[in-house]
């Protein structure tokens, strides 16, 4: 079976520019969960993502989006390598951050995440990325952009619990912006 990756974390970290450079490294197949790759993808991922309805609302989008997405996923992953931008454990980190209760959460994912781990994906390998500065993008449709060190390492100490929670096995990697993109890749693959 193929290798499949998930690289998370907290926004503004530099987990994207680290997993684009880890796909490429390894010739994996790269792409953002939830998945934006298709037209139905898109508009799940457009609607929940940018649009202000309730929170509960948000969820059940992201989680169609994911639906719709592990089909590929499953494809991809028959065919070589995949990285992930983010991950279901993401969607459990930022629902409990806006206050979804845990058990809603939980009730809602667990027939994707059985589906994800038994007809889908091996167990994955999730790299949880974490740095000691965060880069805001100053997007104003960034719900998180903005908020501050103390939210973002709220969200990175909630990311190991998930994690851990989900039992899926898991690589802590410090970023250091003191570094090239280059040598921060170059550590993470000294890692494998």
């Amino acid at each position: 079976m193929n290798r499949y990756f998930i690289f998370e974390g907290a926004d503004g970290i530099g987990k994207t520019t680290l997993a684009k450079n880890f796909a490429a490294k390894i010739g994996a197949r790269f792409t953002y969960e939830p998945f934006g790759h298709t037209e139905e993808t898109k508009r799940l991922r457009e609607r929940a993502l940018t649009h202000d309805i309730p929170q509960l609302a948000r969820e059940y989008l992201l989680l169609a989006n994911r639906d719709l997405g592990y089909q590929d996923l499953k494809k991809w992953l028959q065919e070589g390598d995949v990285v992930t931008d983010r991950s279901i454990i993401s969607g459990m980190v930022y629902a409990l951050s806006e206050g979804v209760p845990v058990d809603s959460w939980a009730g809602m994912a667990k027939p994707l995440l059985d589906k994800l781990l038994t007809e889908i994906a091996p167990i994955p390998t999730v790299i949880l990325c974490t740095n000691d500065a965060y880069k805001n993008k100053d997007n104003p449709e960034d719900r998180y952009d903005g908020r501050g060190a103390d939210f973002h390492d709220k969200i990175s100490k909630s990311f190991e619990g998930v994690a851990g929670e989900m039992q899926f096995k898991y690589v802590r990697f410090k970023i250091d912006f003191n570094i090239s993109p280059e040598e921060n890749l170059k550590r993470l693959v000294g890692e494998f």
